[in-house]
């Protein structure tokens, strides 16, 4: 919904025929500070005369949306926060969403999230796209016709996710907001070196080490200056792969924990008459990046 609601022309990605234009929202969907790739000199601050921080507010968004839902009795501002608080916590996941964009020679003012780096006969068509498509694991196509298949072959990788995973423990440690009051756990959410920000801090070094990782097949130097990439390799759609289900799974297993905290305050602010059972899910880290057999994921 908050991507349909940017939709400004018809395309696969935004079907809707009323091209809703809806804009206020766009700098809510990534944010972080800037990082230099590709060899780029390192500096404290590699984006001279810009300040790619306070270009996103991804993550002041989503503590604001959790702040909120603790406080709302508007059952429409209720559904309006808990559609921020999946859509962002499933883009902070996403790395290119939390880099604040990188820099080189070829993109010394950023790369806006690796949306600028194209590429050249490929099947995605920039950087920004493969990682969103989970290296083309995914369609990016939400036209009306393909919804419901789409919508069960979602919930059949997630059937997969969990039945050939292994647990193991979030290194960030959002299952302590388990044993915390809602006052708690959005203070160890959103405070300056809470469980968003180190979210964030994590994410951007997958970026960092993994994203613009050039030596996993990826070339970010163009042949001609401003031209297009080469198409990665199959090395690089791989590695993308089996990185963006750790991150489906981690970004799953996080936002339980958040939507548990998030249902007990619209309880408690009588928008809802009972608490689901209290679940509790692992980390799901799966041992491949396919099921086996030789079906791509579509």
């Amino acid at each position: 919904w908050m991507d349909q609601i940017k939709c400004t022309s018809t395309a696969p990605y935004c079907p809707l025929p009323s091209h809703p234009s809806f804009n206020m929202f766009d700098n809510w969907h990534y944010g972080g500070k800037c990082i230099a790739v590709n060899s780029y000199p390192e500096t404290a601050n590699p984006c001279p005369g810009m300040d790619r921080v306070d270009a996103g507010l991804i993550d002041r968004q989503l503590g604001a949306a959790l702040q909120s839902s603790a406080s709302t009795r508007s059952p429409d501002a209720a559904a309006f926060q808990l559609r921020v608080i999946l859509h962002l916590t499933g883009d902070m996941h996403q790395p290119l969403h939390a880099s604040g964009g990188a820099v080189d020679a070829n993109h010394p003012n950023g790369d806006i999230g690796g949306n600028a780096r194209r590429f050249n006969k490929c099947n995605v068509t920039n950087l920004h796209a493969l990682w969103d498509s989970a290296g083309n694991m995914y369609t990016l196509n939400w036209s009306p016709g393909s919804y419901n298949e789409t919508l069960m072959v979602l919930q059949e990788q997630a059937v997969w996710m969990i039945a050939s995973g292994v647990g193991l423990p979030d290194p960030l440690g959002f299952d302590a907001l388990d044993h915390m009051n809602l006052t708690q756990a959005l203070s160890a959410l959103v405070e300056e070196a809470g469980l968003i920000a180190r979210l964030m801090t994590e994410s951007a070094r997958a970026a960092k080490r993994i994203a613009y990782n050039t030596m996993t097949g990826l070339n970010l130097n163009p042949a001609k200056p401003g031209g297009a990439l080469d198409c990665p390799t199959e090395q690089y759609f791989k590695m993308t792969q089996e990185t963006s289900v750790v991150q489906i799974a981690c970004a799953g297993y996080r936002l339980s924990r958040m939507l548990r905290q998030v249902s007990r305050a619209v309880v408690a602010n009588g928008l809802l008459s009972g608490v689901p059972p209290l679940y509790k899910p692992r980390i799901i880290i799966p041992h491949a990046a396919h099921d086996g057999t030789d079906r791509p994921w579509r």
